[in-house]
């Protein structure tokens, strides 16, 4: 909140309930022209349309979520999260 980013990546994935994803640490979004170098942020462009609000929170939605957590997990806890994100629509 302190950023005005926006939730990504495993901080996402806990907001959005996603099975067998641990939060390790909080990750965000912010706008390619921020400031300063930050651990866990992510400088890019979100389309309005691939983020949502949950519990008061600007996050990615569950695609996008799904699409950042490729790179960081396992390819197991990657599908549960799919099979989570597909049961919860």
């Amino acid at each position: 909140m302190a950023t005005d980013g926006v939730a990504s990546h495993h901080f996402a994935a806990v907001l959005l309930g996603l099975d067998a994803v641990r939060l390790d640490g909080t990750w965000t979004t912010l706008p390619p022209t921020s400031n300063g170098r930050r651990e866990r942020v992510s400088r890019r462009d979100l389309a309005p349309e691939r983020i949502v609000t949950v519990a008061g929170l600007s996050c990615t939605d569950g695609f996008q979520t799904l699409l950042d957590l490729v790179p960081s997990l396992p390819d197991l806890v990657w599908e549960q999260a799919l099979e989570s994100a597909l049961r919860k629509r």
